[in-house]
C-alpha cells in the first residue's frame, strides 16, 4: 500500500479516533509462560521486506500492546506565570491485529475526577518497503462535558496536529516531530494554517510494562507545556493478543478461535479449523457438514442473498489456495456473499461430499 492511501486512511482513522470503543482490545488470550520468539514484520502482517529492514520499531508494537488499558497519570503544566499539577487518566486502546496498519488510541483526561479536559493521540505504526513510519494525529485538547465526552462540535472543531516519530531502542523513547497536515482534513482558518507552520517537538518514553511518559509537549501554539507519566494501573491489563498473521494455525473448535471479526464468517460448528490470516483479510478450510453450512449462510446473509456458483475444478481451486499450499477439492462448489458497501467480500467453496469448506474472506 504506498504512502498515499496510508495517509488517507490515517487521516480518517484521526477524525473518528477520539472516541474508541473496546472491540480492539477485546482480545482474552492468556499470556504464555514460555518465552515468546521474536516477532517478526511478516508476524505482524507485513511482506516483501528487505531482511535488513530494522525491526527494533516492534519494541513499540509490544509496549503499546502491553500497556493497554487505564492509567493514574500524574501530570504537570508550565507557563510563564506559574507550574501546575494535577492527577488525570491515561486511556490507551488500539490493536497490532485489526486494521490495514496496527493503530492505538491514547486518551488523557484532567482531573481524574469529574474530568474538564482531554486530548487525543491516534497512534500508527506504518511499515514502507524500506523503512517504517511512526505518526501520532494529536486531537484536542477538548473540553468535555458532565458525561466525560465531547460534543460532536467540540470535537469536528478541534485542533489536530499531525506528528511523525523517531523511535531511540537504546532510550525507549520517541520523538515526535510535527509535520503537515495531510491534505484532505479542514483546516479552519488561516490563524489554524500559521499554527501548523510553527513546528514543535516532543517525546514519549515507552517502557517495557506499557508505562508512558510524556516529555514537554506543547498541546496549543504559545500555550503551557505538560509533562506527565502513567505511575498505576486503574484496571486490568488487556492480555497481549497472539499475532499469527502469514502462517497456518490450527484450532480444533469455533469456540478456541477469540477474534470475532474472524469468527463472524466462519460457522458456529466448524472443527479442525486451518486460519491463515492477513492484513487485509483470511484463509481458513475446516470441516462441517452441509446442512450446517447452508443454515450458517442462511443466517448470515439470507437465503436470497448469498449466490451459489458451478462446480469448480481442481485447476481453479489450485489458482486460489495453492499458494497457501492447501490441497485443491475434488468437488468444490463456490458460494459468494454480498458485496459490502466497502468492498469487503467472502468466497466459500464447499465440497459436501467430504464436508470441507475452504474460505477467502476480504474485509474490504
Amino acid at each position: 500500500m504506498n504512502l498515499r492511501i496510508q495517509l488517507k486512511h490515517i487521516a480518517t482513522f484521526a477524525i473518528t479516533a477520539a472516541i474508541l470503543t473496546g472491540s480492539t482490545t477485546s482480545d482474552l488470550f492468556a499470556q504464555e509462560k514460555t518465552a515468546e520468539p521474536q516477532l517478526t514484520w511478516s508476524d505482524l502482517g507485513f511482506n516483501g521486506f528487505p531482511e535488513n529492514l530494522s525491526t527494533d520499531e516492534i519494541a513499540v508494537v509490544e509496549s503499546l500492546n502491553r500497556g493497554r488499558g487505564e492509567w493514574t497519570f500524574e501530570m504537570t503544566g508550565q507557563d510563564r506565570e506559574k507550574t501546575q499539577s494535577v492527577q488525570g487518566k491515561l486511556e490507551i486502546q488500539g490493536s497490532a491485529k485489526l486494521g490495514m496498519i496496527p493503530g492505538w488510541g491514547l486518551t488523557l483526561y484532567w482531573p481524574i475526577e469529574n474530568p474538564e479536559n482531554m486530548v487525543h493521540y491516534a497512534w500508527m505504526i506504518v511499515p514502507e518497503k524500506d523503512k517504517i513510519e511512526m505518526m501520532l494525529f494529536q486531537i484536542g485538547p477538548i473540553k468535555v462535558g458532565s458525561d466525560g465526552k465531547p460534543t460532536k462540535d467540540a470535537m469536528m472543531k478541534a485542533q489536530r496536529k499531525p506528528f511523525r516519530g523517531i523511535w531511540n531502542p537504546a532510550r525507549r523513547t520517541v520523538l515526535w516531530q510535527e509535520r503537515e497536515l495531510p491534505k484532505g482534513l479542514p483546516v479552519k482558518t488561516k490563524q489554524d494554517e500559521s499554527e501548523i507552520k510553527e513546528k514543535g517537538s516532543f517525546e514519549m518514553v515507552l517502557q517495557s510494562n506499557g508505562e508512558i511518559t510524556i516529555q514537554n509537549q506543547t498541546l496549543v501554539s504559545n500555550g503551557s507545556g505538560i509533562s506527565g507519566k502513567a505511575t498505576a494501573r486503574i484496571s486490568k491489563p488487556v492480555a497481549e493478543e497472539k499475532l499469527y498473521f502469514n502462517k497456518d494455525i490450527h484450532f480444533a473448535t469455533f469456540s478456541d478461535i477469540q477474534e470475532t471479526h474472524i469468527k463472524r464468517f466462519l460457522p458456529p460448528n466448524a472443527v479442525d479449523i486451518t486460519l491463515h490470516l492477513q492484513r487485509n483479510g483470511h484463509f481458513a478450510n475446516y470441516k462441517v457438514s452441509e446442512e450446517d453450512f447452508i443454515n450458517f449462510l442462511n443466517a448470515l446473509w439470507e437465503k436470497d442473498k448469498w449466490k451459489k456458483g458451478k462446480a469448480l475444478s481442481k485447476n481453479d481451486m489450485a489458482k486460489q489456495f495453492q499458494k497457501l499450499g492447501w490441497d485443491s477439492l475434488e468437488n468444490a462448489i463456490p458460494y459468494s456473499s454480498p458485496i459490502q458497501p466497502n468492498g469487503a467480500m467472502t468466497t466459500y467453496y464447499f465440497d459436501a461430499k467430504a464436508g470441507i469448506a475452504y474460505e477467502n474472506t476480504g474485509y474490504w
